[in-house]
């Protein structure tokens, strides 16, 4: 997922939201109740009341330094291999239980998390402009490649591990954007929403809990993550099966505009739960809606097909 900037700028699609091109279920296992049809209650979220919040460097250190003695075990040396490590073991508190049940009953757990090593899917995309192919895949540590096709155009964003890079492909030619705007590097993609919670010791982002809250009809924990790029994420996660059911993506420099994203009909893919059902609001006004088709795991994804010369998806 990529957010929406207030005014658009990306010359690679000018029928959908750019955000939506790149938007990737990389490993987001979730679910959630209620009706998607309650966009009162999208446009009164928890992200307004984030309008006058400010995230300084001082403020994030100190959030963190609080966030690690929240999840380091005592005893426990926070060294760089263990903030490097996958679904680390945290410490008996509810910020540490909430994250070790996220991991275990979404994700399967770390020994199994260390078998996932590739993920493709496909779908279809539903948005204001009309009804578009969706494939992705994805591949450990970082790389994906999205495309979405309508009327034999397609678009493609992707990152090889170095550089990201975007194309746009007709049948009669195609053009190519490798070079990022400054804005891109603020950018942030759905595929490193998961990777937030499965690294909680890194540098530059910290965590808070903040209790259980109801959330479109569902008992939630409401787990708020502050990042270096000056972004506020709140994830709620229902309180019995540890899925995600909502995230709320706010910019705290307003570059970007706010971001809800719900998620429904997850299911079991080879341990691993997903959603299948994706909907998708900007500034509180239904964006779209992605169904899932097919899943498929370590599926033979090698790292040139990352690359810009390798335009299938």
């Amino acid at each position: 997922m990529l957010l929406v900037r207030n005014n658009t700028f990306l010359p690679v699609s000018n029928s959908v939201s750019f955000w939506v091109l790149c938007f990737c279920l990389f490993l987001i296992n979730i679910t959630v109740f209620g009706s998607v049809s309650d966009k009162e209650g999208l446009k009164k979220g928890d992200s307004q009341s984030l309008e006058s919040f400010n995230l300084d460097n001082y403020a994030l250190d100190d959030l963190q330094r609080k966030s690690i003695e929240e999840l380091l075990p005592e005893g426990v040396l926070l060294s760089q291999s263990l903030i490097n490590t996958p679904m680390p073991k945290l410490k008996a508190s509810k910020l540490g239980k909430l994250l070790t049940h996220y991991y275990n009953k979404s994700l399967g757990g770390s020994e199994h998390w260390e078998t996932v090593k590739s993920i493709k899917i496909s779908g279809d995309l539903s948005t204001l402009s009309g009804l578009y192919q969706y494939h992705s895949i994805s591949k450990k540590p970082n790389l994906y490649k999205i495309a979405i096709t309508l009327d034999g155009q397609s678009s493609i964003f992707a990152f090889d591990g170095r550089n990201k890079w975007q194309m746009q492909i007709t049948e009669e030619e195609e053009e190519i954007f490798p070079e990022m705007t400054p804005e891109m590097d603020r950018m942030i993609n759905e595929t490193e929403l998961p990777i937030y919670l499965l690294y909680p010791l890194q540098t530059g982002q910290a965590y808070q809990y903040l209790g259980t809250v109801r959330e479109f009809n569902t008992v939630c924990h409401k787990l708020r993550l502050f990042t270096k790029r000056n972004y506020v994420i709140d994830y709620f996660i229902d309180v019995e099966s540890h899925f995600i059911v909502t995230i709320h993506v706010f910019d705290t420099l307003k570059e970007f505009s706010p971001v809800i994203v719900r998620y429904s009909d997850y299911k079991l893919v080879e341990g691993l739960y997903f959603a299948h059902q994706v909907e998708s609001y900007v500034d509180g006004l239904w964006d779209s809606s992605l169904s899932i088709n097919s899943i498929g795991i370590n599926q033979g994804v090698t790292d040139w097909m990352f690359y810009l010369d390798y335009k299938s998806p």
